[in-house]
Parts: structure tokens; sequence; C-alpha cells
């Protein structure tokens, strides 16, 4: 059975129809479009309608600590009141420095240099990037393998490269 349409849709018609939904077919969108959700307080999620939703796919973060936790939201808005964001290119942001003099004290001895990036595959990327100029620089003889799968967007399905680079 159809889904009600929440109040948002009634503010212009084809408001879903400019984004791509990753995790839902775009048949069903018109049927069953998504939930707009305008709020949320610890475990709950609520809609535009008043709704009230257990949200057990949140992120990570709100799955441990819930939303619109107090503590956080007051140290996110003290700082966003100060500095919104500062690229780490010649400059640093204060609380930057105390976290990372905090996780260095927490890590285990020799892993003492911290680096920040805001999601996981760019994490990765910089850490082979890392190892590989790390060996480079330092002139070792060990060599790595790294592995990986490419599936060719045009032949998706039915093509699939494999590519093994070593990196010295």
């Amino acid at each position: 059975m159809p889904r009600s349409r929440n109040s948002v849709m009634s503010l212009r018609p084809g408001l879903f129809d400019h984004i791509w939904f990753p995790f839902a077919c775009s048949r069903d969108l018109r049927d069953y479009p998504p939930i707009v959700i305008e709020r949320g307080e610890g475990i709950y999620i609520y809609d535009t309608c008043g709704n009230r939703y257990l949200d057990a796919i949140g992120s990570w973060w709100v799955s441990i600590l819930g939303h619109n936790h107090l503590r956080i939201s007051r140290a996110v808005s003290g700082q966003i009141n100060k500095l919104e964001h500062v690229l780490m290119a010649g400059f640093i942001a204060e609380p930057t420095l105390r976290l990372s003099g905090l996780l260095a004290d927490m890590a285990p001895k020799g892993l003492d240099r911290i680096f920040y990036s805001d999601n996981g595959s760019t994490s990765v990327e910089v850490a082979l990037k890392w190892r590989s100029n790390t060996g480079r620089t330092k002139a070792k003889t060990k060599r790595i393998c790294i592995a990986y799968r490419r599936v060719s967007r045009r032949h998706a399905g039915r093509h699939v490269r494999r590519r093994h680079t070593v990196v010295p």
C-alpha cells in the first residue's frame, strides 16, 4: 500500500525528482516516497508530520550517543560560533592540537602521528600513498602488494578487471 506523502511534498511538486537515492529503487519512490525527517531526539527521529521512529539505522555516533545530545550540541555550537573550519595547510585550530595530543598519548608507542580524514576511503587512500612514499624515502628493499578489483562501469556485471600493484 502506498505511503502517504509528507507535508514537505506539498511544498513543491517533484521535490524528490532531482535526488538520487542510492538505497532505493527509483521506480518505487513515487508510491513509497522517502520519509522526510525534521529532527532527532535520543534514539528517535521525527518526520515533518510529527510521527516518531526508532532510529535503528543511524550513523555510528548516533547509535552510541543518540540524536541531539546536549553536551555534544553545546560543544559544536560553541566551536562553530568561534571557528567553523580552518584548512590544515599552514594553519591549525587549537582544539585540533589538543585532540592530537590526547590521541597520541593513548596510541601505542611509535604511533604518535595523527592524520585527520573526513571519510574511510580517503583515509585508506592516504595510508596507501603514505606507505608507498615512506618505502621510497627510507630506501627499503621490502615490497608490498596492493590488490584490488575494479568493475568497469560500461560493463558492470559482465566484465571484471583484476589488477595487482607492487609498491617498492
